[in-house]
């Protein structure tokens, strides 16, 4: 762990780059002097910072123009109408800019080939939302009447919005690939079962696809002093997007800044990378001046990344009395029509596919799909929730077939002795299922809620149904995985924390005060996140990451000073 101190200036800081403990750090006392409420006074009373109260008057407004249709090749784009319209500064398709196209996957998953996605699209689009061009004008209502006014000539191709029409293969996105699968792979883990199964159910079931609605939409605003670009983004990890638009674009800038200002709820759409904020981007530099863009509610819903759009045909064996001893997952995932934010999740799908439950084989099937629909990226679980749904509705149905009390079934079943490897190679690290069960039991008085079941019924009341169902979550990300924290104090007593978790709503920098005041023992604690100029590394917030993580380390950085003091 690295470490600086200078005596003479009596300013003590410790960075950890990486803590990987996990568990709670005890906190001591809270200094009369921590108000833990004024570090919100700038929200409820209207004087929070979000992206769009950063523009001024010279800010620049830019509009995409979109596809209305959702699988086409472009035969022509007349932009002459919109560029002439006053107040318009520039139009532009691929062809004005200097893009580099986004590789197929852009998050953790696979590589995937052939399968790259323009920033602005050159010769087809593939889903509704796609982007042709885009217009930079002196304000947002000009940009949008001058978008009005780019008329796009298409040569309309077959459409495949589900993904059993694109595994037909009738029509390809990408002429250069041979089928519509991104991706495959097969998993079969454990020991296969000795005999047939006395029960074996099967169902086909489908995560529908959902449309990410976080009270702020996605934003960027763009602005470079020389060489340097700034970009302000309501973005969950600034880091990484910083690293991505280097790697990206490799000679727009000669240094490149990324500050998350407050941002207005995130939920996993906003750690995406969206070719907007690389066209924004360059168009600073193109243009001159700073440009923002500031999604519409519609915008969002339509082209910003979507979540779920799983199918899963499942299987799950065992015995007459309840004993689990294989389930089979045949999962194929809609990524929509670039894969490059998408193509992981069915990797989280598969690393929890077995639940809460001792299940001795596993075998998982994922094919990822591209359609003609919006991308697919992480939100709300990003692939848990799926599993745990399907996982689920197949254990009531073995219930049911085999004539069991599904409450009894999923204790007979649950993982019991700690740690747990799963086939999948999910590792349960801590825990106590049945005790959780029995509690949830308690809670609900079960046999009430049966009685008054069956009590309805015979009357012919309204009629009452009771569904029971685990789910278990990789809260706080790999289990290797760490984040960055510096803790300064000055001379006079100050402390400065600066931390790589951002925050989009949590009260970070309430929490982050509060913990480090009661190790110091002092109130005037400022944190700094969200600014790749002042934070020097940050992994992000995500994945239920931030206080189990980002706040540990913090915590254990204060006492490292404290021990160096």
């Amino acid at each position: 762990m690295p470490a600086a101190y200078k005596t003479p200036g009596r300013t003590f800081a410790i960075v950890c780059r990486r803590n990987r403990l996990q568990g709670q750090v005890p906190g001591r006392y809270l200094h009369p002097t921590v108000d833990p409420t004024r570090r919100d006074l700038r929200f409820v009373t209207g004087n929070g910072r979000y992206l769009a109260d950063l523009i001024d008057d010279s800010t620049l407004h830019c509009w995409f123009v979109r596809s209305q249709v959702a699988h086409a090749r472009i035969v022509s784009i007349d932009a002459s109408a919109a560029r002439d319209l006053e107040g318009v500064v520039g139009v532009f398709t691929a062809d004005d800019l200097d893009l580099v196209d986004l590789p197929g996957n852009t998050g953790a998953g696979p590589a995937i080939n052939g399968m790259e996605r323009p920033l602005l699209a050159r010769d087809r689009v593939r889903y509704v939302g796609d982007i042709i061009a885009v217009v930079v004008a002196r304000t947002a209502a000009r940009a949008e009447d001058a978008a009005g006014l780019v008329w796009v000539d298409y040569d309309e191709l077959e459409s495949m919005t589900t993904v059993n029409r694109a595994l037909a293969g009738t029509t390809l996105l990408f002429e250069s690939t041979s089928s519509n699968v991104a991706t495959e792979s097969v998993l079969a883990e454990g020991d296969p079962p000795d005999s047939d199964p006395e029960v074996s159910v099967s169902l086909e079931l489908w995560n529908n696809r959902l449309a990410p609605v976080s009270m702020e939409p996605l934003s960027a605003l763009a602005a470079f002093d020389g060489d340097e670009l700034t970009l302000h983004c309501g973005h969950q990890a600034p880091h990484r997007l910083q690293r991505q638009i280097r790697a990206l674009s490799p000679g727009l800038a000669d240094s490149i800044r990324v500050v998350a200002p407050d941002v207005g709820g995130a939920f996993g759409m906003k750690g995406m990378l969206f070719p907007e904020y690389l066209v924004v981007s360059h168009l600073a530099k193109v243009v001159a001046a700073p440009v923002a863009w500031v999604a519409t509610r519609r915008e969002n819903m339509l082209a910003g990344t979507h979540g779920r759009a799983q199918r899963h045909e499942i299987t799950l064996e065992g015995s007459g009395v309840g004993d689990f001893s294989r389930l089979a997952v045949d999962l194929v995932a809609d990524v929509g029509a670039y894969p490059h934010n998408g193509s992981q999740i069915s990797l989280f799908t598969r690393l929890v596919s077995a639940g809460l439950y001792r299940i001795p084989r596993v075998e998982v099937r994922i094919r990822t799909v591209v359609t003609n629909t919006a991308p697919i990226g992480s939100y709300r679980g990003a692939g848990r929730p799926e599993a745990a749904y399907a996982l689920e509705r197949i254990v009531d149905e073995y219930a049911n077939v085999a004539g069991l009390d599904p409450v009894e079934l999923r204790r007979r079943n649950l993982i019991g002795e700690l740690p747990h490897r799963s086939p999948t190679g999910a590792l349960y690290d801590s825990g106590d299922y049945e005790a959780a069960l029995d509690t949830l039991l308690t809670i609900l008085d079960v046999e009430s809620i049966r009685e008054e079941k069956v009590s309805r019924s015979e009357k012919g009341g309204r009629p009452l149904g009771m569904g029971i169902a685990g789910f278990v979550e990789r809260a706080g990300g790999a289990v290797d995985s760490g984040e960055y924290a510096k803790v300064e104090v000055e001379a006079s007593g100050r402390i400065i924390v600066r931390t790589g978790s951002t925050d989009q709503g949590q009260g970070h920098e309430r929490i982050w005060a509060r913990l480090v005041s009661e190790e110091f023992g002092t109130g005037e604690v400022e944190v700094i996140s969200g600014d790749t100029a002042t934070v020097s590394d940050g992994i992000g917030t995500y994945g239920s990451r931030s206080a189990q993580i980002g706040a540990s380390a913090v915590v254990r950085v204060s006492r490292s000073v404290i021990e160096l003091a």
